[in-house]
């Protein structure tokens, strides 16, 4: 019997007086019922909502509902407004810009972050069920990848908040600079290059949890570790010929 099918299916209603069961109930029915609570909330109170949306969202999922857009819209060509009308819409819209943001760019991927929080939350939500599902039906799944389940599900939601503000634009490639002596280029977009970083780092934490083809046949997690046999069972000598020409060479240039 495979690990899949010892796991408990999540429960769609929760316990009278859940609110307040002790921290180490609350934590054992979560583990009890598969939901994986994100290590960056500790506190009691958070615990219970996140446990109450999670099972609320499994209640949802007979009827799925269509993702419901920001209730701020941003103002057109939003991103090429001056950095003083950008800090106008915060005010005026009661978005918080913390002191520590200071670039323009990073001030208005805070402020599409807030305007879009829902949207994004349900995306990233959205994503943790489907790797969980995915990791499940082809039996890697583990609680002790959890860890590593939140970590790609971080690098999800920047890849993907970057992904659709450059969707928002039209998927620019390029943009205009004007350098120093006035003359104007053509540069790579930054959203264009940031995407592709954070899709590399996307793919790499997919790679890490066993969800890629590369060497699908040879790939294994083994206690919460991806375990290539063939690149760390087998040890083999260094090619014999391969040195001797290496040494000859080094001799050549001593000389």
């Amino acid at each position: 019997m495979s690990e899949k099918d010892n796991e408990k299916p999540i429960e769609t209603s929760l316990p009278e007086n859940f609110d307040r069961f002790k921290l180490v109930e609350i934590r054992e029915f979560a583990l009890e019922n598969n939901i994986i609570i994100p290590t960056n909330i500790k506190k009691k109170k958070d615990i219970v909502q996140f446990i109450k949306n999670t099972v609320e969202g499994c209640q949802k999922q007979q009827e799925p509902e269509e993702l419901e857009g920001p209730k701020i819209l941003l103002p057109d060509n939003f991103e090429s407004l001056k950095l003083v009308k950008i800090k106008e819409f915060a005010n005026d819209n009661e978005i918080v810009i913390p002191n520590y943001l200071r670039k323009k760019d990073e001030i208005i991927q805070h402020i599409y972050r807030m305007v879009n929080m829902d949207l994004i939350n349900e995306l990233v939500e959205l994503e943790k069920s489907g790797i969980v599902s995915d990791m499940q039906d082809t039996n890697i799944y583990s609680r002790l990848l959890n860890p590593m389940i939140n970590s790609y599900l971080e690098t999800y939601e920047i890849y993907i908040t970057m992904y659709t503000r450059w969707r928002n634009l039209g998927f620019p490639e390029t943009q205009s600079y004007t350098n120093k002596a006035g003359a104007n280029n053509q540069i790579k977009h930054p959203l264009a290059q940031m995407v592709e970083v954070w899709s590399e780092k996307r793919m790499k934490s997919l790679e890490r949890l066993g969800l890629t083809n590369k060497n699908l046949v040879s790939m294994q997690i083994v206690g919460g570790k991806v375990f290539n046999p063939v690149q760390e069972g087998v040890v083999t000598k260094p090619d014999q010929n391969a040195i001797s020409q290496l040494e000859a060479h080094r001799n050549k240039w001593r000389a």
